[in-house]
């Protein structure tokens, strides 16, 4: 690398909890480091993750996640870890991609693929649009 030049930072990924873990309940302290990873509201955290806001408070409360909202935010880590090795471990550049709206995702809307991911549906179609854009296809 030049000098004066800067590294561009680089992101971690959020390691997905496994079946099993989803099934006992995970931690409501996953939900804070998807939070802190994406760099996003309580309110904006509760929207992809598909949960009522006040429901996310009573969970960092209660400590554990039920079976289909630990799911839904491994999902969400899933879309994230994507987004983040398609840019390379840029985490800036993957946190501006999922913020902002892209063509191939929108519809009479546009929407923002983190916006997109709120349902498995759209997480899968996020995932398939960054394998498209990793290979080259146009989208």
């Amino acid at each position: 690398m030049a000098s004066g030049t800067a590294e561009p930072p680089r992101g971690t990924t959020v390691r997905p909890p496994t079946p099993a873990e989803v099934r006992a309940g995970l931690p409501a302290e996953f939900l804070e480091r998807l939070k802190d990873t994406l760099n996003v509201t309580d309110a904006q955290l509760a929207s992809v993750v598909g949960i009522p806001r006040q429901t996310l408070v009573r969970r960092r409360v209660g400590g554990v996640l039920r079976r289909h909202e630990g799911d839904r935010a491994a999902t969400v880590a899933r879309v994230f870890n994507a987004a983040l090795s398609y840019f390379d471990g840029n985490r800036e550049h993957a946190l501006e991609w999922l913020k902002h709206p892209h063509p191939a995702l929108s519809g009479e809307t546009p929407e923002t693929p983190l916006e997109h991911a709120d349902t498995a549906t759209g997480a899968t179609a996020v995932l398939d649009l960054i394998g498209r854009l990793e290979h080259g296809i146009p989208t």
